[in-house]
Formats: C-alpha cells, structure tokens, sequence
C-alpha cells in the first residue's frame, strides 16, 4: 500500500479473505496463517499449514520469522513471535 511518499506492506487484515483462502504464494500462504491463528489460535494455525503447505512448511515459516524480526510494531511482533515458537513445538 502506498501512503504519502511512503510505501508499506499491507497487513494480513487488509487483504481479501479469498485470496487467503486460496492462496497463489508464499506471502498469501503467509498472511493466511497470521489469520488463521487470529482465528483459532495454534491449532487453527497448524490445520492452515497442514491444509495450503502441506509439502513446505518451512518456507512460510521462514518468511515468518523475517517478518517478526523486520517489524517494528509491538503487537504484530509480539503475534509472529508466539506463533514462532508454537509452530517450532510441533517440530
């Protein structure tokens, strides 16, 4: 998204639920996740996983963990983290 003469990444809440739903990449895959343990927590995370990567995991995981560590709000940091180490429990 752009605002002003900045531009940003949108957030996982602004984008289209059915693209996220059926999702095309990676970021859709990425995105979806973040909203599905929003939804349902862990559990709900892992089936989304298990559901739309079932072949590749780690490399939704992997753009989780950039997408903790380059983001500088509080919250959504804090959300990707939790979510982080849940997934790596299940490993």
């Amino acid at each position: 998204m752009r605002k002003g003469s900045k531009l940003r990444l949108a957030r996982p809440e602004e984008r289209d639920r059915r693209r996220l739903e059926r999702p095309q990449t990676d970021w859709d895959r990425l995105h979806g996740l973040v909203l599905a343990y929003r939804q349902g927590d862990l559990p709900v995370a892992r089936q989304y996983l298990a559901t739309h990567v079932p072949d590749h995991p780690q490399r939704v995981i992997d753009l989780l963990e950039v997408w903790a560590r380059e983001m500088n709000e509080d919250e959504p940091r804090k959300e990707a983290e939790a979510l982080l180490f849940g997934l790596r429990q299940m490993h």
